[in-house]
């Protein structure tokens, strides 16, 4: 696994709109010119669905000549650059009203939706293990946590080749398991926070990693149990490595990849796979004792290298690694085909 510097492409591809004076990512472009889709369809287009040679439907943007001529008309004493936005046909994604705002636009072009978030309601929680015969990290200590929301699954390869391809950043191997809804893996706990900040730019949502703490709660949903299922799990409800034998379950199968996302069946708050498939990212510094890190956003300070927290197991792991209280601690600029992440938000 070759490591990769993460700051090596942290520029986004972006433009500045000569019409509304914001910054925009490139694919909000009317066509080569400096000035954005929305600002075109004020001044006078309108999107016309129809169907393409497939059937499937398609949206040009379509001018209104006589109002598309006054906008340029009027602005063409404040910038020339403006004149030369001309009435020409492009497909671009359909827009849901007249009233859409910017930020809307945008959310609409996002691989991930309002839908794909679950609100996680404000609690108390035992946080750690009660079994003295558990890792000695997993001390039981009482947390009050905030509501936030949180992503139905993992970040997947769809959701985040389309940040690579709009950042310039290389794509990572999906080990010949396959892309589109697989999660996301060989990505760093930086490669991480970018995707958040991406995210956070474009939409206006506050998103970042989940703190240990949040995380831990979510999985649980409720329970005090070693797995939201209970005192064991098996290969029918999780991805890990079901062919160790374990005193609680009986031997299952090891299937030697991740399975797509939503997959197994939800936990009791409609979270998937908070159990095994990825090993997912959380903000907070790995503390061995506890002492208030796991409540912690660690990633505003990009020079502290601290281990972090990673929860859940793997499609790789026995099934012990897969209960709630299990953790495990690397180096932020560390990557596995094994990790990979999924989003908070708190806005």
């Amino acid at each position: 696994m070759n490591e990769k510097s993460p700051d090596k492409h942290s520029k986004i591809k972006s433009f500045k709109c000569i019409e509304c004076q914001l910054v925009f990512p490139e694919s909000s472009r009317f066509q080569d010119k400096s000035v954005c889709v929305t600002c075109v369809a004020e001044a006078g287009y309108k999107a016309v669905a129809e169907n393409d040679k497939s059937g499937e439907q398609v949206v040009d943007v379509m001018p209104r000549i006589a109002e598309q001529k006054a906008f340029i008309d009027n602005k063409s004493s404040a910038n020339d650059v403006k004149k030369t936005v001309k009435p020409e046909l492009r497909s671009i994604p359909a827009v849901a009203g007249e009233n859409n705002t910017k930020k809307e636009l945008i959310k609409g072009n996002t691989m991930i939706q309002e839908t794909d978030w679950l609100t996680i309601p404000t609690g108390d929680f035992l946080m750690g293990s009660p079994d003295v015969d558990e890792e000695s990290d997993e001390r039981l200590h009482a947390v009050t946590v905030s509501e936030f929301k949180m992503l139905k699954t993992a970040v997947s390869f769809e959701q985040f080749d389309q940040f690579c391809e709009e950042t310039g950043r290389e794509k990572y191997s999906d080990c010949k398991w396959g892309r589109a809804n697989r999660p996301v893996v060989f990505v760093s706990y930086w490669d991480a926070v970018d995707y958040a900040k991406w995210i956070s730019d474009l939409t206006g949502w506050e998103c970042r990693l989940p703190t240990e703490a949040e995380w831990e709660y979510a999985c649980r949903a409720g329970t005090q149990t070693p797995y939201y299922t209970g005192n064991s799990i098996t290969t029918a409800q999780a991805n890990y490595d079901g062919s160790s034998p374990h005193l609680m379950v009986a031997t299952g199968i090891s299937r030697q990849k991740t399975m797509p996302t939503a997959t197994f069946a939800e936990n009791p708050w409609g979270l998937f796979e908070m159990h095994g498939n990825v090993y997912e990212w959380c903000a907070s510094e790995y503390d061995h004792s506890y002492s208030g890190s796991e409540q912690i956003d660690a990633s505003l300070d990009r020079s502290n290298d601290v281990p972090r927290v990673l929860r859940g197991g793997s499609w790789n792991t026995r099934l012990e690694a897969l209960r709630s209280a299990a953790r495990i601690q690397s180096k932020p600029q560390n990557r596995s085909n094994e990790w990979g992440f999924r989003l908070v938000r708190v806005d």
